[in-house]
């Protein structure tokens, strides 16, 4: 017997309808740009390069006096640097057909989209200048750390980062003169990382909430505000690929040069029927000290800012 059937002769029988609604990828974590202190002194007609200068401690420290002898005189020394500006930027096109058809507002999606992007790249430049620490911390076993000072890791990690570990960095901050940011360190952890603290600090790593609270921070210990990494940092470092890499750091960690602040551009071409929409910048970031290269007193105290938690 003949039938009329959904499978048939169902597309003749309505008019598909469009969701009002604009589904979009999920986006990562962006978290490192925060960090980074702006400096001052570029613009249009300045150049592509902004100097700062760093001062060093006396080189010689002060003393007790003899009455009829003279103040000895020593030298503070300054170690200068510099940030090269770079151009960035994206775009989408569109013609006019698409624009005036579509249902949904294309412009508002298209702005939307880029802005997303440019976060997303100026966030992981930014964070290359942070994974470029001279201070490595290899987390050995979960009771163990091991440093190194000359950007390089020498065994592998058999472990994520446990409480003790933890512990073991922000102590070698501190005798290495590190500054804090404020009253604390700040740490940012990938997942994987971050889970390992967790296995050991959960009870204890959580607190209310604060006043002020950093893009994705979960949780203070031992001095340090923990912030999670989901897009940049690795989860499969050391034994088996198994582990996370980190971030312990100071203050004047990394440093932001400004020369065209990020912002959306519209081009329009063919008499209006082909549509341009970017987002462009010209920007620079250069990790503030560096072991290496400004360390003249030869202290290794008070220069390097930033501890890499990583693997061989």
């Amino acid at each position: 017997m003949a039938q009329t059937t959904w499978t048939s002769h169902g597309t003749t029988q309505f008019s598909p309808k469009l969701s009002a609604e604009m589904r979009e990828q999920a986006l990562p974590f962006w978290v490192f740009r925060q960090f980074a202190k702006t400096h001052d002194g570029l613009g249009k007609g300045r150049g592509d390069t902004v100097q700062f200068t760093k001062r060093l401690r006396v080189d010689v420290q002060g003393g007790t006096l003899v009455e009829t002898a003279t103040v000895p005189s020593n030298q503070i020394k300054f170690v200068k640097d510099s940030i090269v500006v770079t151009e960035y930027g994206n775009a989408v096109e569109a013609t006019e057909k698409v624009l005036t058809l579509s249902e949904f507002t294309l412009d508002n999606e298209f702005n939307s989209g880029l802005v997303d992007d440019q976060k997303t790249t100026l966030d992981s430049a930014v964070a290359t200048e942070f994974q470029s620490a001279q201070y490595r911390a290899v987390c050995s076993t979960t009771d163990s750390t091991v440093f190194t000072t000359n950007g390089a890791q020498t065994i592998t990690a058999s472990t994520n980062p446990s409480d003790k570990n933890i512990r073991r960095i922000v102590e070698y901050m501190k005798k290495r003169h590190i500054p804090k940011m404020g009253n604390h360190y700040i740490g940012i952890l990938s997942v994987e990382a971050m889970g390992g603290v967790y296995d050991t600090l959960q009870a204890i790593a959580q607190y209310a909430e604060p006043s002020y609270r950093l893009n994705d921070e979960v949780g203070r210990y031992y001095g340090v505000r923990f912030v999670e990494d989901n897009a940049i940092l690795s989860n499969t470092i050391g034994n088996g690929s198994a582990y996370g890499e980190g971030l312990i750091f100071g203050d004047e960690a990394v440093s932001e040069a400004v020369a065209v602040p990020e912002e959306l551009r519209f081009e329009v071409d063919d008499l209006g029927r082909s549509k341009k929409y970017a987002w462009y910048a010209i920007l620079g970031w250069k990790k503030t000290w560096h072991l290496a290269t400004d360390d003249s007193n030869s202290t290794n105290a008070g220069i390097e800012r930033i501890v890499r938690i990583f693997s061989a």
